[in-house]
């Protein structure tokens, strides 16, 4: 530390500094911030009971679960494992068009999927393409730069999940009257899907869905929501399955600093066991010091189901659910939902490895495909799934798109 204090405006990230007054407003521990919801934790109650605890980081979480047994609840607790968020997509489109009959036999939709281009999920996440712009001007936006067809890109009835999600369902039918009076079902249906895809229940991500042909009861007392919700919804299910379903899982940008060379060694064993992937290594002029940025996907090789928590399982008393979800967090957790997701056990395995010496920083980068099969039961991906749906108290096992449309005839 300095020997004299300096007064300045403003410090750049990566150094410590003094704050005067502050104690007047800080009891024992605060954030600083100017976004007026944000919070360095948060509790969320689910319907089922559990209570979901989101924190920063590992450390934190753990500070936060042995204050609150041993200082303010002062009951035992039982804690569950992360939850960790997935996508689900598809990586071609279908082969063959799906085409389920609603339960009264009276109506049947006509429908493929396949994946958006390269780049247009992430246009869709920073506001680029939304619903709410001019039709014409994102359908000529849609038609410059992804090629779509631009009177198709003037169909688009809907962004989901949320409204504003990467997945858009459109209307390729032509000559087809009275769609418009099916069109709010449809899109509750569509809503219903990409919030819970076919193979986790987990989000959609990144799938374009075109309805190409729609036959339906000329009494309108025949094709409600009763009939035509259902029926969208299985032949979302059925297209996806047909089009190649794959898994999304998050991948985190990590930059660690590391203070001599001898400690850099270590870095690459950890990375490797986590399936990590470096791709940029300085040595800052002037010094010691190196700084490794590497790309590491959630959960690095760790069964998601294993619990890092264990040593505060005592009697069952309650349930608190570790959140580690990085696009279902609330916004008032932290300024930016998607910083301060954590990959856990790194920091203690970095330590260790580099003997103290490493430091490390990281944030949410991007969604990456696991391109393994879902199906093949002795894939990692299967496994993941296995354990989301158990978690979830779904029926084991992945239905597929045959099963779903026999399921349609069984019911009619």
């Amino acid at each position: 530390m300095n020997h004299y204090i300096e007064p300045i405006e403003d410090v750049p990230c990566g150094n410590i500094c003094g704050l005067v007054g502050v104690d007047q407003y800080l009891v024992r521990t605060g954030t600083i911030t100017t976004f007026e919801n944000a919070y360095n934790h948060r509790c969320i109650i689910e319907k089922s009971g559990e209570h979901i605890l989101a924190g920063a980081d590992e450390l934190h979480l753990d500070v936060c679960l042995k204050n609150l047994e041993d200082e303010y609840a002062c009951i035992s607790i039982k804690v569950s494992g992360p939850i960790i968020s997935y996508h689900e997509s598809v990586s071609k489109e279908s082969e063959i068009m799906s085409l389920p009959k609603s339960p009264n036999k009276h109506n049947r939709i006509y429908l493929k999927a396949r994946p958006m281009p390269d780049g247009l999920p992430e246009d869709i996440d920073k506001g680029e393409v939304t619903s709410k712009q001019d039709i014409q001007a994102r359908a000529r936006y849609l038609n410059a730069k992804y090629d779509y067809d631009i009177n198709g890109a003037r169909k688009i009835w809907c962004f989901e999940p949320e409204r504003t999600g990467p997945d858009i369902l459109i209307d390729s039918t032509k000559g087809i009257q009275y769609l418009n009076e099916i069109k709010v079902y449809c899109v509750i249906g569509f809503q219903w899907t990409t919030k819970e895809g076919i193979h986790a229940e987990e989000n959609v991500r990144g799938v374009r869905f075109d309805i190409h042909d729609v036959v339906y009861f000329v009494d309108a007392i025949h094709r409600g929501g009763g009939q035509i919700i259902p029926t969208i919804r299985r032949v979302l299910y059925a297209s996806m399955l047909t089009a190649s379903s794959r898994l999304f899982e998050p991948v985190y940008l990590y930059e660690i600093q590391i203070l001599s060379q001898i400690a850099i060694r270590g870095i690459y064993d950890i990375l490797n066991r986590r399936r990590g992937h470096i791709f940029e290594e300085n040595l800052v002029i002037g010094t010691s010091m190196f700084i490794v940025k590497a790309y590491i996907p959630l959960p690095s090789g760790r069964d998601p189901t294993v619990n890092p928590f264990l040593g505060i399982q005592r009697n069952f008393i309650g349930f608190i659910n570790i959140l580690m979800i990085p696009d279902r967090i609330p916004s008032g957790i932290l300024s930016d939902p998607t910083i301060g997701m954590i990959l856990l056990g790194f920091t203690a395995d970095l330590r260790s490895a580099t003997y103290g010496q490493g430091f490390s920083q990281f944030i949410f980068d991007h969604w990456e495909v696991i391109n393994q099969v879902p199906f093949d039961d002795s894939t990692k991906v299967q496994q993941i799934i296995n354990a989301i749906r158990k978690r979830k108290g779904l029926k084991e096992g992945i239905p597929h798109h045959w099963m779903i449309i026999l399921t349609s005839c069984k019911r009619n």
